[in-house]
C-alpha cells in the first residue's frame, strides 16, 4: 500500500515509523513534498489542521484518491463533507481516534448507554486528558463517546504536559461510583490503527464510519 500524508507534524512523523514496520510505503508528505506527489497514492491520511480538512477532501477528490481525516476540530463542517464523499462514492473515512483500544471503549459505550439510560440514580460525566497542544475541547474523540452513549454527557477537558490521550466515564450514584476509562501510552497506537484503517478504506465506497470498520471484522479477515 502506498500513502499520501496531509500534514506532517508529530503524528504524521509517528504514521511514517509504523508505515516501515508493516511494509507500508509513504509516497508523499504534505507540508514537505509537492502536493503532485499523492497521484501515485493508494490512500490518503490527513493529520494536518482543522482549517485545511476541506482543502485537502477537495484535492482527493480531484484525483480520486480515499482519504482518512484524522484531525478534528472541523466538526462544523462535518455535514458537508459527508455529503461530498456520498454524491462522489469516493471512500471517505472520519476518524477522530484511529486507537484500536478507543474504537473498541467506543462499543463498550455502546452497551453501557441504554443499559444506564435505565437507572436515573446514575448521573454520567466525562474527562478528557491531552497534552497541552491539543486545541480544540474537549476533543473530538469525546464528542464521539458522548454521541454513542446517546446520553447527555458534560465533558470536562483537561491540558497539560504531554499527555497523549485519556478518557474517563464515570456514572455516580449517592451511594457508588462506575469509572471506564481508557488511556494511550503513546502515539504508536494510534498511528498504526490510522493504516489499518487507511487499508481497510482503500476497499470501501462513498462516507464511512469507524463503525462501519469494526463491523467488518466480523465479515471479513482484515488484521486488527
Amino acid at each position: 500500500m502506498k500513502v499520501a500524508l496531509f500534514g506532517y507534524g508529530k503524528m504524521g512523523k509517528k504514521i511514517e515509523e509504523e508505515a516501515t514496520e508493516m511494509g507500508v510505503e509513504i509516497v508523499a508528505r504534505i507540508g514537505r513534498d509537492g502536493p503532485s506527489s499523492i497521484e501515485e497514492a493508494d490512500v490518503c491520511l490527513d493529520f494536518s489542521h482543522g482549517s485545511c480538512v476541506e482543502k485537502h477532501l477537495l484535492r482527493a477528490l480531484e484525483l480520486q484518491k480515499p482519504i482518512l481525516i484524522g484531525t478534528t476540530g472541523w466538526e462544523e463542517e462535518l455535514e458537508k463533507v459527508r455529503d461530498l464523499a456520498q454524491k462522489s462514492s469516493l471512500p471517505v473515512l472520519y476518524a477522530p481516534n484511529c486507537s484500536l483500544g478507543i474504537i473498541l471503549f467506543n462499543q463498550m459505550m455502546r452497551k453501557v448507554g441504554p443499559l444506564m439510560s435505565h437507572f436515573p440514580e446514575y448521573e454520567v460525566a466525562g474527562v478528557e486528558f491531552h497534552h497541552n497542544q491539543k486545541v480544540d475541547v474537549p476533543s473530538g474523540t469525546a464528542k464521539m463517546i458522548g454521541q454513542t452513549l446517546a446520553i447527555p454527557t458534560p465533558f470536562a477537558s483537561v491540558r497539560c504536559g504531554s499527555i497523549p490521550g485519556k478518557h474517563v466515564v464515570l456514572f455516580d450514584s449517592p451511594f457508588d461510583t462506575i469509572t471506564f476509562s481508557h488511556e494511550a501510552r503513546n502515539r504508536k497506537g494510534f498511528a498504526r490503527g490510522a493504516l489499518t484503517l487507511g487499508k481497510w478504506l482503500t476497499e470501501q465506497k462513498g462516507w464511512v464510519t469507524l463503525d462501519d470498520w469494526f463491523g467488518s471484522l466480523y465479515s471479513s479477515h482484515h488484521p486488527v
